[in-house]
C-alpha cells in the first residue's frame, strides 16, 4: 500500500469526507437509531467506521479530532 511504503511521505493532516448515499445510506433515516436520543444522531452513528479506516489506513491513532 502506497501509504505504508512512505510513498506519499508523512501524513501531517486528513480531510475525509463521506457522501451519504440516498438510496443505500437512506436506509438509517427508517431505524430506530435515527433519533438522536436512542443513538446520538448521524454524526456519532456514521463517524466511528470512519475514524477506524483512517486509523486502518494510517496504521496510527489520531491524535486531535473535531467536527
Amino acid at each position: 500500500m502506497l501509504l505504508a511504503d512512505g510513498a506519499v511521505g508523512e501524513v501531517l493532516a486528513v480531510h475525509f469526507e463521506w457522501l451519504l448515499d440516498v438510496r443505500h445510506g437512506a436506509d438509517y433515516f427508517r431505524r430506530w437509531h435515527r433519533e438522536k436520543r436512542h443513538s446520538g444522531g448521524l454524526m456519532v452513528h456514521k463517524s466511528g467506521h470512519h475514524f477506524d479506516l483512517v486509523s486502518w489506513w494510517l496504521d496510527d491513532e489520531p491524535a486531535e479530532v473535531f467536527g
